[in-house]
């Protein structure tokens, strides 16, 4: 008899819906509030101002945490073929995280820091219950890339929350000292590219070849991309708590190898497909990385012809929308139709005609607003580096009503009716 877990029965599929379609109304919500944040950061406001950090953790823990989640839930257990511990658990921890994160966000503006401590801890429990349902299906697989690449997010994630907390309680009784702003950074470093970009990177290596049809290829780049860029946080970690310039950039050095084998090893991969034509989907997350480096080098480079100050706030920018931001969106055009046909439609396969997946969502569409949350991403990173706000805000406004086409669009698989015989 096959399990669940090895062939995604319909059933338990639908537990990942509420995590998806909430962190897409969210992903609406933060780019609505882009509007009247970005510009804010030309006016002057450091990142760790309230309202800032605000909408910074709506992105991370509304969006993009949420969407993981989701599809950790049913992307662990078959492409490691494993079982969570419990499903029944699955309601709980999605309620105490919602109701955690939701809280927090919204004490950030007033900034009362008895409600943003008792908040974060009950995101952290939340979390904590996500991961004792996932982490040991995740141990009890074999060893791969893949396996350990996901072992570390999870643990980043954990600390990256642990931290936010500690911080919290030492806003109220400063016991940290200098070390507060040096937590900050690594605080950000843990949730960027401990969390979310060992994530992606990992289950790249198990969703690109599937989407893409790739077999018989070479995978020892895998491993050194997991390896280089947990040395490479560990090395950047010491760096900021001692304050040494040399841990700092060989820490750097080390993460761009790490980047670097992930990208050889997505060309190995590229090389030995069978579908010549990649989705649209596809495209947008292969085509992330690259952009987010292009246009936050562009921005900086424009920013020094025209004599401006450069803003640290264009490199945050550009790692959660420019990096996070456009993978998520571009596997979401490739993971929402396929749970819902897979939950709607396999049982039904034999017993009446189903719709073909493709009927669901079109590429031509989805491509057209994915080139488009690109082109003004573009726009507001080069508007951000060289102070024009009102050009900011108009571009942020094309993204907001780009977004709604795109949410519109992807919702549209989940209301696919079949036409009539």
């Amino acid at each position: 008899m096959t399990t669940h877990s090895q062939h995604g029965d319909h059933h338990f599929i639908s537990y990942s819906f509420p995590f998806l379609f909430l962190g897409l109304f969210l992903f609406l919500i933060v780019q609505g509030c882009l509007i009247l944040l970005l510009p804010a950061l030309i006016n002057g406001s450091s990142l760790q101002s309230p309202v800032i950090l605000g909408g910074i953790h709506l992105f991370i823990l509304g969006f993009a945490t949420t969407i993981a989640m989701g599809a950790m839930i049913q992307l662990v257990p078959v492409a490691l073929q494993t079982k969570l511990i419990s499903y029944k658990l699955i309601p709980y921890h999605f309620a105490i995280y919602l109701i955690g994160f939701g809280g927090l966000i919204v004490s950030f503006e007033s900034f009362q820091l008895i409600l943003l401590i008792a908040f974060g801890c009950l995101t952290l429990i939340g979390l904590m219950l996500f991961e004792i349902n996932l982490l040991p299906a995740v141990l009890k697989a074999a060893p791969s890339p893949l396996k350990w690449g996901i072992c570390s997010a999870l643990l980043y994630l954990l600390l990256t929350v642990i931290l936010g907390v500690t911080m919290l309680i030492d806003f109220k009784h400063s016991f940290l000292g200098i070390y507060h702003e040096k937590l900050f950074a690594v605080h950000v470093l843990f949730g960027l590219l401990g969390w979310f970009t060992l994530l992606i990177i990992s289950f790249s290596y198990k969703l690109l070849p599937m989407f893409s049809l790739s077999h018989n290829y070479e995978s020892k780049w895998a491993g050194l991309s997991i390896y280089f860029i947990n040395l490479g946080i560990l090395v950047l970690t010491l760096g900021f708590l001692f304050t040494n310039v040399f841990t700092k950039g060989l820490g750097g050095l080390v993460i761009l190898f790490g980047l670097f084998s992930y990208a050889k090893q997505l060309s190995l991969i590229l090389k030995k497909r069978l579908r010549k034509k990649l989705d649209v989907g596809v495209k947008s997350s292969l085509y992330a990385w690259p952009f987010t480096l292009l246009s936050s080098a562009l921005g900086y480079g424009l920013s020094l012809m025209l004599h401006k100050a450069f803003p640290m706030g264009v490199f945050m920018y550009s790692a959660i929308m420019g990096w996070i931001g456009l993978v998520i969106l571009g596997y979401l055009h490739k993971i929402i139709p396929f749970l819902w046909w897979t939950f709607k439609y396999s049982s039904d396969i034999g017993q009446r005609k189903v719709p073909a997946l493709g009927d669901l969502i079109s590429e031509k569409w989805g491509g057209v607003w994915i080139i488009g949350v690109y082109l003004f991403t573009l726009f507001n990173i080069l508007f951000l580096s060289v102070g024009a706000k009102w050009c900011l805000t108009l571009s942020q406004g094309v993204i907001f009503f780009i977004s709604l086409l795109y949410v519109s669009h992807l919702m549209k698989s989940v209301f696919y009716k079949p036409m009539r015989q």
